[in-house]
């Protein structure tokens, strides 16, 4: 069988250019850090590529929310550590030793560290984290905490006294008509934290996300136990008033041990708000590590089958390389020179 000289060049061009296509591929990989320049050469890998992307981006996104939770919650957290620091001397005895019959002036000095306080803890209840005050619920409007004209504490404009919760969360009775009235502002926040929220009719199953708002009232209480305060504003305003009560005698003195047992309970009560409040935080904490693990290993999978792996595409270019030489001079060799060439 004859070969001619056109039926060869024509198979070496072909081989040629196949070697420099191989070539360029290779050269490409190794820019683009990229296995695929198009989703076409590998639908399968480019589908799971494009399913972790879209879970990262998710999951991205938990994170930020969960980022400034965490902020909110720490800073809540802090309020909380902050009222009880100003209440300790007052939890360790002062009322008490004030209360003693005979000795007027440490009943003053404790009613007017009393009035302190309460402007302290007021304060404190209307603590903001960036613009949103930490305690009010869903109320960013406007402080959560004002006191009436009759020194009394108000939430949401609405006596702290007067206010109640069951199991559909906190209300007043209508004075006139018993009518349970919701209080305002007041509904719970939820954060999405990757563990699948669910809706059913407008309402979030509370298992499957993280309340990350707070209501004043679960912090310094509500309503009213034995014609006392339960919240501890209007207890401390009690108790300063029972102190500077004139005459003073046993009655009296009865009146501000009663308080004073009331007030012990409320600061266990806070204490253990500020404990709960440290293991969401805790929790918190545990979710983003377990989010950022997520977050590393989907990262490893897509590069796994998208990215060029450099070391192993950096030998394969240097064979492409030789091959590539070594068709060039297979060709030089191969065919003669023309004239043209040769009179060069």
């Amino acid at each position: 069988m004859r070969v001619t000289t056109r039926s060869m060049s024509r198979n070496y061009l072909k081989t040629l250019n196949n070697n420099l296509g191989k070539r360029s591929e290779s050269m490409r990989r190794m820019t683009t850090k990229m296995k695929y320049e198009n989703l076409s050469e590998n639908v399968a890998d480019g589908y799971r590529a494009i399913r972790a992307d879209q879970r990262i981006f998710k999951i991205e996104s938990q994170l930020s929310g969960i980022e400034n939770a965490m902020g909110e919650l720490e800073t809540a957290d802090q309020v909380l550590q902050d009222v009880l620091e100003v209440m300790t001397d007052l939890a360790q005895g002062d009322i008490e030793r004030a209360a003693n019959i005979g000795e007027p002036e440490k009943r003053q000095t404790v009613a007017n560290n009393i009035k302190i306080i309460k402007d302290q803890i007021l304060q404190f209840a209307n603590g903001k984290y960036g613009d949103k005050y930490l305690f009010s619920g869903t109320n960013n409007g406007s402080a959560p905490f004002t006191v009436d004209k009759d020194g009394q504490i108000c939430y949401n404009s609405i006596p702290v006294k007067d206010i109640q919760k069951d199991a559909d969360g906190y209300f007043r009775e209508d004075v006139n008509t018993g009518e349970r009235i919701p209080i305002p502002w007041d509904k719970d926040v939820y954060l999405d934290i990757g563990q699948g929220v669910k809706v059913e009719e407008s309402h979030i199953d509370t298992a499957t996300a993280f309340k990350i708002s707070f209501s004043g009232l679960e912090i310094l209480g509500m309503g009213e136990t034995d014609g006392m305060p339960n919240n501890i504003y209007d207890l401390l305003s009690d108790i300063e008033d029972a102190l500077r009560a004139e005459p003073y005698g046993t009655e009296e003195q009865k009146e501000v041990m009663r308080l004073h047992d009331q007030f012990m309970e409320r600061h266990s009560a806070l204490l253990m708000s500020e404990t709960d409040l440290g293991s969401r935080v805790n929790f918190l904490e545990r979710t983003t590590d377990r989010l950022k693990s997520e977050v590393d290993t989907l990262e490893s999978v897509k590069k796994n089958l998208v990215a060029t792996d450099m070391e192993e595409e950096s030998v394969a270019l240097q064979e492409h390389e030789a091959v590539w030489k070594a068709t060039l001079a297979l060709g030089a060799n191969l065919f003669q020179q023309s004239l043209i060439d040769f009179l060069r």
